[in-house]
């Protein structure tokens, strides 16, 4: 099959023209790695924040249940409402020093919130110590 374009023809590439292509692709930057590389300092910037956004009411557990219970509801609204029942019934939360003698959920699902062991008493130092630095960086 041949593509046309005003005074040129194209025809439709092929699988071996790919490797080919490849091949001249990767040639040329093995040439480039074994001649031309200068050592570069880059400047590296790292800042992760998390914020909590003002939001409306949430329709609460019944108002997702209801979503989750009409069959015109699109599969990622669908997928939606299963995950705040869930984040529901976690009751995602940060715990605080204080609620670690107390155990319960927030303390001991550690793991679901990605930290690779349980909190220690005086975290809020630390996070306390965090927002400072991020403040005296020019954070706001």
């Amino acid at each position: 099959m041949v593509h046309k374009l005003p005074g040129e023809r194209w025809r439709v590439g092929t699988w071996e023209d790919v490797a080919e292509a490849g091949a001249i692709v990767a040639q040329e930057v093995i040439r480039e790695l074994e001649t031309s590389l200068v050592r570069i300092e880059p400047e590296r910037h790292a800042v992760s924040i998390e914020m909590e956004w003002p939001l409306m009411r949430s329709v609460g557990r019944s108002g997702y249940e209801a979503v989750l219970a009409d069959p015109s509801t699109d599969e990622l609204i669908r997928l939606w409402a299963e995950r705040q029942i869930e984040r529901l019934d976690r009751g995602e939360q940060l715990p605080t020093s204080g609620m670690l003698d107390e155990g319960g959920y927030e303390v001991k699902s550690y793991y679901e919130y990605g930290h690779p062991a349980p909190l220690v008493k005086g975290f809020e130092s630390i996070l306390d110590q965090a927002l400072h630095q991020l403040r005296a960086g020019g954070v706001r």
